[in-house]
């Protein structure tokens, strides 16, 4: 039922496009915002706050989903296609690609750098060919807290598992600073972690799967370099081994290296195939469920 779930919610994704505002996350940055106004005290205390603060919505979810799938099986269905619907985005990043390589075919510099940053979450570099590299790295970034780590828990957890990522992705932007003159909320670093654990599994197991639509060799090379140096902790690198393996993946096409829309292109054809590749896989193992 939850691969059928994932199929109506993509789909509903892509038709329903035009409700993406719906998910901009300022509920996610109004409860948040309430904990950062929260004196911590001590270390102790900001770990359980804010681990609270992540954990309980998710298990109300839980109890909704529970209580739902009591009265009828097609409410929980429902239900639960609406909250890993929300739990998607906030913008659908395969879009925001189409649209950025529009606006730079037209010339539209302007448009152009307001969807770079909707991708980056940051002020993009100056110049079009940094800025397109940039943002075709983004794209191998972002589809995992975007698309894949909701969808990854979702199978794990349920409906729960959903909103849990979605919780943790929220924390982390709402409770960081936003200045570099601003005084980092206790609560800011833990939630970090929370997030960080969370989508260490779906982040590395995406980034294999760049190596299996492109190329192993060259992916598994690059990531074995990168840990050979890596002197980060295992939450902390998500980003950095998706990047890694978004650029083996496409140098190991053969590009030419100032052929930046190519670049971009190649990407958008990597994350592509990994989202299928992963849809083939739960398919097949729910029709085998469903035939054993």
């Amino acid at each position: 039922m939850n691969f059928i779930a994932i199929l109506v919610t993509l789909g509903l994704d892509r038709g329903l496009r035009h409700l993406e505002p719906l998910r901009d996350h300022r509920l996610g940055s109004w409860y948040f915002g309430l904990l950062k106004q929260i004196p911590a005290g001590s270390a102790d205390l900001a770990w359980v706050l804010t681990v609270l603060a992540v954990i309980l919505p998710a298990l109300g979810v839980d109890g909704i989903q529970l209580g739902l799938a009591s009265l009828s099986p097609v409410l929980a269905f429902i239900a639960a296609v609406v909250f890993l619907l929300m739990s998607l985005g906030p913008r659908d990043a395969f879009h925001l690609i189409r649209q950025y390589r529009r606006a730079v075919e037209e010339k539209n510099h302007l448009a152009a750098t307001r969807l770079a940053r909707l991708l980056l979450e940051d002020a993009p570099p100056a110049g079009q060919q940094p800025c397109t590299e940039a943002v075709a790295e983004a794209l191998l970034v972002r589809v995992n807290d975007r698309l894949f780590g909701p969808l990854f828990w979702f199978l794990v957890l349920g409906p729960s598992g959903a909103v849990l990522y979605w919780l943790s992705k929220n924390a982390v932007s709402t409770l960081r600073p936003k200045a570099s003159h601003e005084t980092p909320c206790p609560h800011a670093e833990i939630a970090r972690r929370i997030h960080g654990v969370l989508a260490w599994i779906p982040a590395h197991l995406l980034a294999l799967s760049y190596g299996l639509v492109g190329s192993f060799d060259s992916v598994w090379r690059v990531l074995r370099e990168y840990y050979r140096e890596c002197e980060l902790r295992f939450f902390e690198n998500n980003d950095a081994v998706l990047a890694c393996a978004g650029r083996g993946a496409i140098e190991a096409a053969g590009l030419d290296p100032d052929n930046c829309m190519g670049r971009l292109d190649r990407a958008s054809v990597l994350a592509t195939r990994a989202l299928v590749l992963w849809l083939v896989v739960i398919g097949l193992f729910t029709l085998g469920g469903w035939i054993l």
